[in-house]
């Protein structure tokens, strides 16, 4: 019986060691590799994150990621760290991260949606899930 629960937590944790990226397109190709490139630093650098997705505006930066089942009571903490990792690689973009559930879905959704929306449209998103992730705070 002992063996059987082992046996599960182990494919449990091997499965949270491969976070599911989300890249997204964009028309210029500077800007997804931004995008790109927070994804992998946010993916190579904190081990307690499982997903993550970027999107990039004129002047804005919106990185979402979940936080692992077992690193969730630290949340705040990583958090923390993850925006000022951010910031100090992203310097002259304005950082926004969260590690919330819903804001991590419409980010999701952005993404997608990115090629069809207008500078002004995609700004005016960003700026929405910024105000949603403050109202939360």
């Amino acid at each position: 019986m002992a063996s059987l629960l082992a046996a599960g937590c182990q494919q449990e944790a091997r499965g949270m060691d491969s976070p599911n990226i989300v890249h997204t397109s964009s028309s210029h190709e500077s800007d997804q590799q931004v995008e790109t490139a927070a994804e992998e630093n946010l993916k190579n650098s904190f081990s307690q994150i499982k997903d993550v997705v970027a999107v990039e505006g004129k002047d804005h930066l919106l990185v979402a990621y979940q936080i692992a089942h077992f690193d969730r009571f630290r949340s705040k903490q990583i958090e923390g760290k993850i925006q000022k990792a951010l910031e100090k690689k992203f310097s002259s973009y304005e950082v926004i991260s969260s590690g919330d559930l819903k804001i991590f879905w419409e980010t999701q959704k952005l993404a997608k949606d990115e090629k069809n929306l207008s500078e002004k449209e995609m700004k005016e998103k960003i700026l929405s899930l910024k105000k949603l992730k403050d109202e939360q705070a």
